[in-house]
């Protein structure tokens, strides 16, 4: 796969490192991001899912299957 082959046109290092800072700044605030929504937040970062489908899709996670 290209560098940039994402449809945002950021590289997978760009979006790591942005996960990265994510999961860092989520820490500080007392936080942790499972690997689920880190999952997501990539998609969207690579262009594939808007953000309200990512959080819809997140949702619906734990609704399918009573989880949280």
């Amino acid at each position: 796969m290209s560098e940039h082959a994402n449809a945002s046109g950021l590289s997978e290092t760009d979006i790591e490192e942005a996960v990265g800072f994510a999961d860092a700044a989520q820490y500080l605030a007392g936080g942790h991001a499972d690997e689920r929504s880190r999952e997501l937040g990539r998609e969207v970062l690579r262009g594939n899912l808007t953000h309200r489908q990512a959080v819809d899709d997140y949702l619906a996670q734990y609704k399918d299957n009573g989880q949280r």
